[in-house]
């Protein structure tokens, strides 16, 4: 009798269970199927400055409502934050309260997440006259969530243009005059380039491989093109190309991206890397694509001068259509798969797409 009871009240306690388990899981809301691209509604946001040229060229977001942009203003205004309904000025000068002094400009963010951000750039300084010049030097500033602190010991190199990471252990930044730096999640160290070139673009496919756009000028102003490599103990140069990209670049030289394990370049086109070298996916007529991104390789944005803006669903590109603007040169995106945010200018006032 004792243990017929007993196998009652342990039928009764996994019925009970499977009862509430079955029916937490038939009322756990279900994830919305994401919205094809090509269909969002497209809003444009106008960034307007009143001392001067505000020209944003640099985007990074970690959500929807958690969205910074970032570059060059006359004033103050040279990073901004929006939080899903306005953006605001974030302050970085000393007379704001912000940790920087003195002129400085940004070029790029990149984060890890909302409580880890790095904005890169440069400070600049008055020489006396005659006549004035404005050097500039190494600028790097981190935010942990709470504050921005400006890296401090590192204003020996040149204005920075480029940062990536595959981790918050492991970040690359170059910049002017072979300016290279790594950061191990303790310090930023100098690098040794392979020339004294400008770096675009980082982007890698894992710690020991990752790859850097540079360009170099000679007496004569004829520029070239390199595409370089880390192979976790040092970086060379892969591939070379002098004369007009227009005119058959063997990869874009303005942009890298790397998703799913394959790497993209943007320049006079969109290139995929191949195993034999370089594919072109995409090569409008005289477009200049200035940056690529996206949340997979078959679903990715590729933006860029006279208001392009071209999207790949893992089959073909499409061009944007209401996006398009002779005068609006579109720089960088950011998108989760779910909306999209891409900053431009037109020279003198800036502007964000969104798309949803």
């Amino acid at each position: 009798m004792l243990q017929k009871t007993f196998r009652d009240i342990l039928f009764l306690v996994l019925t009970l269970i499977c009862v509430v388990a079955c029916k937490k899981q038939a009322t756990q809301p279900e994830t919305p199927p994401r919205k094809d691209p090509r269909t969002y509604t497209w809003t444009i946001d106008t960034l307007k400055s009143n001392s001067g040229n505000m020209v944003m060229r640099s985007i990074w977001g970690n959500s929807p409502k958690n969205i910074y942009v970032v570059g060059h203003d006359a004033g103050p205004r040279r990073i901004l934050h929006f939080d899903g309904l306005s953006w605001q000025d974030v302050k970085l000068h000393t007379s704001e309260g912000g940790p920087l002094n003195g002129p400085f400009n940004l070029t790029r963010i990149f984060g890890f997440a909302w409580n880890n951000i790095w904005l890169i750039g440069g400070l600049e300084s008055p020489n006396p006259p005659p006549p004035p010049t404005f050097p500039d030097s190494t600028l790097i500033v981190h935010f942990n969530g709470s504050q921005w602190h400006m890296v401090p010991a590192i204003s020996k190199g040149s204005r920075l243009l480029a940062i990536w990471g595959d981790s918050p252990q492991n970040l690359w930044a170059g910049g002017l005059y072979g300016t290279l730096y790594h950061y191990d999640g303790l310090s930023w160290q100098r690098k040794q380039p392979p020339k004294l070139f400008w770096y675009n673009s980082f982007a890698g496919l894992s710690t020991n491989e990752v790859y850097a756009l540079a360009y170099e000028f000679d007496a004569v102003g004829r520029e070239t093109d390199y595409l370089t490599m880390w192979n976790g103990t040092g970086w060379r140069i892969l591939q070379s190309f002098t004369g007009l990209p227009r005119e058959g670049a063997p990869f874009g030289h303005v942009d890298l991206f790397a998703v799913d394990g394959q790497l993209f370049s943007a320049g006079h086109g969109v290139f995929k890397k191949t195993a034999g070298g370089w594919e072109s996916i995409l090569s409008p007529f005289q477009t200049v694509f200035l940056g690529v991104h996206g949340i997979a390789a078959d679903n990715l944005f590729a933006v860029g001068h006279h208001g392009v803006v071209y999207h790949f669903n893992g089959s073909d590109w499409t061009q944007i259509i209401e996006l398009g603007g002779y005068f609006v040169s579109w720089y960088d995106i950011w998108t989760d798969g779910t909306e999209a945010f891409i900053v431009g200018n037109d020279g003198s006032v800036s502007y964000v797409a969104h798309g949803k």
